[in-house]
């Protein structure tokens, strides 16, 4: 527990409120005689919000980037009367701007490629400044292989999804892959992992997590030109650079979030016991949103790792350092599909071969991802 003001807000603090988001929490923007703050309202569990209110406190003691970087913690409270009655609630001062994910799907080529460029560089080089500033524990061995074991038995126990990870190979848009279950064997089992991964652990106690894009706030007028909002505390330990695979997962997480794919599959035609092996992924994009989002990694739709190391020579310098960043991101995927996992496949299409489930299209860029780095170590 943290020593954070006590907070009450009254009905005038609700007069021009605006939501920015409702989904798990409730989050608002509110104007308050000090400025325009955002209040984040727990719907469900105050647990979790105070987790992260401990979280934010904690990060930005320790961590001087986070410090700068993240919105100043104003204080938490309980909300009074309503139908959020003794829901628990934290302000932050409002941070004005596109997030990350918004700017990239605005740009038009009036913009110039040079500014999308100059814009991803800078986010993940002060990104990176901020890896190296954790410190390894000395329980993290093995992290990794517990981490993504419990994701790959996650899938395997969801209908349909565990059916399509457990095929010895699955194509593709065209190109053949090995199936996940094997593709991930390979990689636990390989030289470099074990080397690389196991026996230099990099695992820290105490972090953000959580970089993608939906979470960085752009804005000229700040030290660095952007910041940083919610971490992820269901994770207490992770390696550091699992934060900035998550910036490489804003392609994928952003196109589930808002429906942007469609699936081409016989998944779910009547057919016995058998399952058809073949996913066409398209997308609804426009062509310029899916050229904006080139310089991070767009999974399926280019069929190749990304080619992030190019905008920091860190990672040319340091093989090992990029190689942790697949690994990050490869969990990424993997930990996305049992967490957006939904029962109900959109039919809107006229026909049940096209269709649209979250699960589904992060399970098939997790399996591109991992058969490329398989590919990687047989190279």
């Amino acid at each position: 527990m943290n020593d954070s003001p006590s907070l009450s807000l009254t009905p005038d603090d609700f007069k021009n409120h605006r939501i920015l988001k409702d989904g798990l929490f409730l989050v608002l923007a509110l104007e308050r005689p000090e400025g325009a703050v955002v209040c984040k309202i727990a719907k469900e569990d105050n647990s979790k919000v105070q987790r992260e209110v401990d979280r934010i406190c904690s990060l930005k003691e320790r961590y001087s980037h986070l410090e700068r970087w993240m919105p100043d913690f104003l204080g938490e409270g309980i909300i009074q009367g309503g139908v959020l009655e003794g829901h628990l609630f934290y302000l932050q001062n409002f941070i004005s701007g596109p997030t990350l994910s918004q700017w990239l799907q605005q740009q038009t080529p009036a913009n110039g490629n040079e500014d999308i460029l100059a814009t991803t560089r800078g986010v993940v080089s002060k990104l990176l400044d901020h890896v190296e500033d954790h410190t390894p524990i000395d329980s993290g061995r093995g992290w990794f292989d517990g981490m993504i074991h419990a994701a790959l038995t996650r899938i395997l126990e969801i209908p349909l999804v565990g059916d399509i990870a457990r095929l010895p190979d699955v194509t593709v848009n065209g190109h053949v892959r090995r199936g996940l279950r094997n593709s991930i064997e390979s990689v636990i089992d390989s030289p470099r992992f074990n080397t690389t991964i196991r026996e230099n652990q990099a695992i820290s106690e105490l972090g953000h997590w959580n970089f993608h894009g939906e979470n960085i706030i752009l804005n000229p007028d700040l030290d660095d030109g952007f910041a940083i909002i919610d971490p992820d505390v269901s994770l207490n330990e992770c390696d550091p650079i699992f934060g900035l695979a998550r910036l490489l997962y804003t392609f994928p997480h952003d196109a589930a979030e808002q429906v942007a794919y469609l699936i081409n599959s016989d998944l779910l035609m009547p057919k016995g016991d058998t399952i058809d092996s073949r996913f066409d992924v398209s997308f609804i994009w426009p062509e310029q949103t899916l050229e904006n989002y080139r310089y991070l990694y767009r999974g399926i739709f280019d069929g190749k790792l990304p080619q992030i190391h190019s905008l920091d020579q860190r990672f040319s310098s340091d093989p090992s350092l990029w190689y942790r960043l697949e690994i990050s991101l490869l969990l990424c995927l993997l930990r996305g599909v049992g967490i957006n996992y939904r029962t109900h496949y959109p039919l809107n299409y006229g026909d049940m071969v096209h269709y649209q489930n979250e699960a589904v299209f992060l399970l098939l860029n997790a399996i591109e991802l991992a058969d490329m780095i398989v590919a990687g170590h047989d190279a």
